[in-house]
């Protein structure tokens, strides 16, 4: 774990609890912690919607059946050691593996099953029953497993109604340890809790692009994007922030976005702003829409405004080697490494994939090129009866 000062908590020892759990969301969101101790992907309750949404899509034929073992396992598997699930949970668990792990039967059983659980631990009430079970447990006796695995899956939930990794790391920074509240007991989990209570906000975001975007005015409109030559009819105090364009630029405003935080606003924006760039793109291949990434972020609900920060790439979030030992590495496996031309050609356009993976500040990109690359490299396998997993393990 990283370490940070204290200096604002009256009584560490009586807090230990507290900062046990600081420790941990601390390490959850630092950028180059290591993925084991990142948040999941999902927790019980998304684990059913994506169930759910991998039986549809094999009634319609689209995903193997045998894909869906592997979901309803991960599934039956994090029931088993989920406190919150269990706490919100009317069935025994004897009960729902009757069904869910029984291969022979039907798969519209075992989606009223999965249909049952959802019903009772939906996201909503999930996140409500993590909060309690933290309170509970926080404030209580010491147990750091428990808060481990309940900031674990709290840390999962806020991501996945709508917070930003990155916005959910500054928060519990400044909470803990940098601003100036004070924290005098375990009592505290409380208010940080209260932090993640609010609805989405409403916000706006301002870019800066090339002045050709203009000619694209009238398409904009309809994704709620103005483009103006200044700021004047901007009702907000923005001349702190110096936000200025050269004489060749646009400025590009998108409005009404939905977003918990400013990273995911900014996210969303970006989002929105890709799909037009490829979108104009099938229509004139020689310039591509572009935008800065530096932005400025109208919060209208709260009434501020902040200036953009920069991202870290995925990509980049990773235990590197120096350049030097990197070079030695690369000439060994050249001048050893060796392969019949085809096979050759397979493996560089799986590097090639990768690269671009490294270049694509886009999320989706990155998943995309790196899931291509695995594939391509793999023999592609017929048998209906094996899931792609199990052909790629």
């Amino acid at each position: 774990m990283r370490y940070r000062k204290t200096e604002k908590w009256d009584n560490v020892k009586q807090s230990e609890n507290l900062l046990f759990f600081a420790q941990i969301f601390d390490e959850l969101f630092f950028d180059y912690s290591l993925d084991t101790y990142k948040p999941s992907s999902m927790n019980t309750s998304l684990l059913c919607e994506e169930a759910l949404e991998v039986i549809e899509e094999i009634n319609k034929g689209n995903i193997k059946a045998p894909n869906l073992k592997h979901v309803i396992e991960e599934l039956s598997d994090n029931l088993s050691r989920d406190r919150v699930a269990k706490e919100l949970l009317s069935l025994e668990l004897k009960q729902i593996n009757s069904v869910l792990l029984e291969p022979n039967k039907p798969v519209e059983e075992k989606k009223t099953v999965i249909e049952l659980i959802l019903r009772q631990i939906y996201l909503k009430k999930y996140k409500k029953k993590n909060e309690e079970l933290l309170i509970e447990t926080i404030t209580g006796n010491t147990d750091f497993s428990s808060i481990r695995s309940l900031a674990r899956s709290y840390a999962t939930t806020l991501l996945n109604i709508g917070f930003s990794s990155e916005y959910l790391a500054e928060i519990s920074q400044k909470f803990f340890h940098y601003n100036k509240d004070r924290i005098a007991s375990n009592k505290a989990i409380e208010d940080f809790i209260n932090i993640f209570t609010g609805k989405p906000k409403n916000y706006r975001l301002i870019f800066k692009s090339k002045e050709t975007v203009k000619l694209y005015k009238d398409s904009m409109k309809a994704f709620k994007i103005e483009i103006h030559n200044d700021l004047k009819d901007i009702n907000f105090d923005i001349g702190s922030h110096k936000f200025f364009k050269n004489s060749d630029e646009i400025y590009i405003c998108i409005n009404e976005l939905k977003a918990r935080d400013n990273f995911s606003a900014k996210a969303k924006a970006e989002d929105k702003l890709e799909i037009l760039s490829t979108i104009f793109s099938l229509f004139h291949h020689k310039e591509q829409m572009s935008w800065a990434s530096d932005c400025l972020i109208i919060d209208d609900t709260n009434k501020e405004v902040n200036r953009s920060k920069i991202r870290i790439n995925s990509m980049h979030k990773c235990t590197d080697q120096k350049q030097s030992r990197a070079a030695i590495q690369a000439n060994k496996f050249l001048t050893e490494f060796g392969l019949e031309p085809n096979s050759f050609r397979v493996f560089t356009r799986a590097a090639e994939l990768h690269s671009l993976a490294l270049k694509s500040d886009s999320h989706e990109n990155q998943m995309l090129n790196l899931w291509i690359a695995l594939e391509s490299i793999i023999p592609s396998c017929t048998d209906p009866k094996l899931s792609n997993i199990e052909k790629e393990i």
